[in-house]
């Protein structure tokens, strides 16, 4: 369903089986995790959760929103209490376009039938945002990109 791999200490990378080759990623601290964009379908969502919190017993924290894309932002329904993070523009158009794309797509399939649009509580527009987690640093920063709302992760220590 979906590959995972260790590209770091800590740091796990996990690409879609099913759609677009989509990755998501995660960084794991010493009591909780940071998620880095979520997967197209709930139920790889749902497997990239189970593995963090069930397989390496910490709860996630957070969830980056590196674009307002359906394939990397409607799976952050699936870790509720987490905070979510993403752009400025991230938020207004998961407001603005994301929740009546949500809609066509439950028309056309019920495997998005439980999913809902949650926005990010923290955003930014420019300069970075910093966030430690164990013994990382993750850097994030606007980037040029496919969508005017793209951020990167830096995790410094690994250079990944």
């Amino acid at each position: 369903m979906i590959q995972r791999e260790r590209v770091a200490d800590n740091v796990y990378s996990f690409k879609s089986d099913v759609y677009a080759q989509v990755t998501a990623g995660a960084v794991i601290g010493p009591n909780w995790a940071v998620v880095i964009d979520t997967l197209a379908m709930p139920e790889e969502t749902l497997a990239i959760r189970d593995f963090i919190e069930q397989d390496l017993s910490v709860p996630v924290r957070y969830v980056i929103n590196t674009h307002y894309h359906a394939d990397h932002a409607w799976g952050t329904y699936f870790f509720p209490g987490a905070t979510v993070i993403g752009h400025s523009l991230c938020r207004i158009w998961l407001e603005e376009k994301g929740i009546a794309s949500l809609e066509n797509s439950r028309k056309q399939s019920q495997v998005f039938r439980n999913v809902k649009i949650i926005l990010p509580q923290i955003t930014f527009d420019d300069g970075q945002l910093s966030l430690r987690v164990g013994k990382k640093n993750l850097v994030l920063v606007p980037l040029p990109g496919h969508s005017a709302d793209n951020i990167a992760v830096l995790v410094e220590e690994d250079r990944v």
